[in-house]
C-alpha cells in the first residue's frame, strides 16, 4: 500500500527470479516460511522520487519460473531505516539513494549488498558486529528459501558507508 523500490534482480539456474529492494508497506506480501514476516519502518523519508512515511525496510522475493506464484518472500531489517542512502556525503551519481545489489552463488544462497540506519539490524555470524553510526554498509548471505540468515554483516567505519554492488568469485 506504500513505495517499493526495486534496487536488483537475478534468475537462478531453476529460472526462478528473485527480486531485491526496498518497501515502506507494512502489507508487503512475505510468505509463512520468511526470515521475517514484520515490517519495522523507521522515520519518515522523503526528498526521494518515492516517499517513505512509514520508513524503509530491506525485502526479497523469489517468484517461480513461470511468474505465476510467489515461492518467497521476506522483510530484513531493524528499526531504523534500511536500504536507502539518504546521506548527503554519498549521493553523487543518479539513482545512488536506491543502489543495492543480489547475487547468488553456486549452492544456490542469495547475497545482498545494501546499506542500514538501524543499530538493531539482524546480524548473525559477522565480520564487523557493531554499528558504527550514521549509515552503515551492510551484507547478507540468505539461503535460497529466504528463511535463514546465514550470516550477516555491517561493513564500514565511522563516517556514512553504503555497497552498491558485490559479485561472487569461482569460489565463492
Amino acid at each position: 500500500s506504500k513505495s517499493e523500490l526495486p534496487h536488483s534482480m537475478i534468475v537462478n539456474k531453476y529460472n526462478e527470479l528473485f527480486i531485491f529492494g526496498t518497501t515502506g508497506s507494512s502489507d508487503y506480501p512475505t510468505t509463512n516460511n520468511a526470515f521475517d514476516q514484520t515490517f519495522n519502518g523507521g522515520p519518515a523519508i522523503s526528498g526521494l522520487v518515492v516517499s517513505f512515511p512509514n520508513g524503509s525496510d530491506l525485502i526479497i522475493s523469489k517468484i517461480s519460473a513461470n511468474g505465476g506464484s510467489l515461492m518467497s518472500s521476506t522483510f530484513i531489517g531493524g528499526s531504523d531505516n534500511d536500504g536507502l542512502n539518504t546521506s548527503s556525503y554519498l549521493k553523487q551519481n543518479y539513482a545512488d539513494e536506491v543502489r543495492g545489489e543480489i547475487d547468488i552463488d553456486k549452492n544456490n544462497n542469495i547475497y545482498i549488498a545494501s546499506c542500514t540506519y538501524s543499530s538493531d539490524f539482524p546480524i548473525q555470524n559477522s565480520l564487523q558486529q557493531n554499528y558504527n553510526g550514521g549509515l552503515e554498509g551492510c551484507v547478507i548471505k540468505i539461503d535460497d528459501q529466504l528463511s535463514s540468515i546465514i550470516w550477516s554483516t555491517y561493513l564500514g567505519g565511522g563516517s556514512d558507508d553504503a555497497i552498491y554492488s558485490l559479485c561472487i568469485d569461482k569460489k565463492n
